[in-house]
Formats: C-alpha cells, sequence, structure tokens
C-alpha cells in the first residue's frame, strides 16, 4: 500500500449532483467520510494492479 505522507494534491472532479448526493448519503449511513472513501478506492486500485502484475 502506498504510504501516507503529508505531501497531499487537491483535486476536482465532476460528478452528478445526485448522484453525490446519493453517494454521501450512503457513505454517512456507514458512518464513512466520502474523501476518505475516495482516498481508500485509489489505494485499493494501485494494491489490485500491482498484485496482477508481480
Amino acid at each position: 500500500m502506498p504510504k501516507e505522507t503529508n505531501n497531499t494534491r487537491s483535486i476536482t472532479i465532476r460528478v452528478d449532483e445526485q448522484l453525490y448526493n446519493d453517494y454521501k448519503a450512503t457513505l454517512r449511513e456507514q458512518g464513512k467520510i466520502p474523501t476518505y472513501d475516495i482516498r481508500n478506492h485509489m489505494k485499493r486500485t494501485i494494491e489490485e494492479f500491482e498484485q496482477k502484475k508481480a
């Protein structure tokens, strides 16, 4: 898993407003935060790719 650093980058993505509202509501039910959920998704994507390469 990539190591967390203090060197961060802000990104902007365009997402349908209703999709994002539904996403936030779903995560809220699970006690999760959208930013952290997206970050974790990015990490899982990298891990899965690296495992397939190996």
